[in-house]
């Protein structure tokens, strides 16, 4: 009887995955055509242009169109496959399915891994293509290029995957995979502000920018930009282990929390460690602090901006403009204590920064 329950829902699973094929495939279609569309275009363009010395522009305008294409759609396609989750009139069908939760789960990011790796494929090809006459373009450099920036935007997609289904509808999915993409930035944005008050010489230069979700794409994109020419360029560590590690605990904790969520749940507003509850007043406690470090003397009325920011934030998630007490409680408590902290660095006289060898200083 077990063998026949694990055969029954292994014929689910496969039957299953080719039916979630065929439903995407139109729209998937669509997205492809128009990429595949605005690479020709660019065929054209060269080809009208003679100018050799635009040759290596274009080949670097190329790659980074490609780049392009590739993070918009891995962080926009978990929403394409998973919206049916989010929404109480479906949810209850695909819960229902013969088959185990991390089973769907797992369908679902196969097929998107699928249409990821189809879609550069096809849009490499078509640019390789348009790249192929002309003199300048070094072969293996082009396609570790490729190898590299596709295996990176898998992590992107189970990084923004994670993201859109920590919502409970589909308005909020959409929001807190924006607010995801930047997250990490603004955490470490702030984190730089305070050690910069300490250390002028802090970092090296790095920028909290790196922390981006599609900043180690776009770097290892100018990384092969660089390699194709001869330059040297050193290679983006930094974000690509960045995007690597939080892309694999995305697709971990995706398949720990599966099992926990409550199909009566999909549809109301969201709540849980990973949306509004938690994210507004981290948001609310970094801006502020951000700005009272870095504002207060010159420019103290910008403080305004981050508590009406999260009481706006409030409002979308209680879908209200009638909000709690202990929403009113928690924006003053985090707000004073953001300014409060912020007072007590700048207290501390910040070291001034090295002189410049050639003779300047700052």
């Amino acid at each position: 009887m077990k063998t026949e329950n694990n055969y029954s829902q292994r014929s689910t699973i496969q039957h299953y995955f080719f039916y979630e094929c065929k439903r995407r495939l139109s729209g998937f279609l669509a997205i492809l055509a128009l990429s595949v569309l605005y690479l020709l275009i660019l065929l054209i363009v060269r080809i009208t242009d003679q100018n050799p010395v635009n040759e290596s522009f274009r080949i670097r305008e190329t790659m980074a169109t490609l780049s392009t294409f590739l993070c918009l759609v891995a962080i926009f396609l978990p929403a394409y496959l998973f919206s049916e989750l989010l929404s109480k009139k479906n949810i209850d069908f695909f819960y229902s399915l013969p088959m185990t939760r991390e089973a769907y789960l797992g369908i679902k990011l196969l097929i998107g891994i699928c249409l990821q790796t189809v879609y550069f494929i096809v849009t490499s090809l078509v640019a390789f293509l348009c790249l192929l006459p002309m003199p300048d373009l070094a072969y293996g450099p082009f396609f570790a290029y490729c190898g590299c920036v596709l295996a990176l935007s898998y992590f992107l997609f189970g990084y923004s995957a994670f993201a859109f289904t920590r919502g409970k509808n589909v308005l909020d999915g959409f929001v807190l995979l924006v607010v995801y993409t930047i997250f990490f930035y603004f955490v470490a944005a702030c984190i730089w502000e305070i050690v910069w008050q300490f250390d002028r010489n802090a970092f090296n230069g790095e920028s909290p920018m790196v922390f981006l979700s599609f900043e180690a794409i776009d770097q290892v994109t100018v990384f092969w930009q660089a390699k194709l020419k001869d330059y040297d360029q050193p290679f983006p560590v930094t974000p690509v282990v960045f995007l690597s590690v939080v892309g694999t605990l995305s697709y971990l904790v995706m398949f720990l929390t599966i099992r926990r969520e409550k199909a009566e749940s999909i549809g109301d507003i969201s709540t849980g460690a990973f949306s509004y509850p938690v994210l507004i007043p981290i948001f609310l406690f970094l801006f502020t602090l951000s700005l009272t470090i870095e504002q207060w003397t010159y420019n103290s009325y910008f403080l305004v901006m981050p508590p009406i920011g999260a009481i706006l934030g409030y409002f979308l998630y209680r879908r209200s403009f009638r909000l709690s007490k202990w929403d009113m409680i928690t924006v003053a408590i985090v707000f004073v204590a953001a300014i409060l902290l912020g007072l007590a660095i700048r207290a501390f006289p910040a070291p001034p920064i090295d002189p410049d060898p050639n003779g300047f200083s700052l």
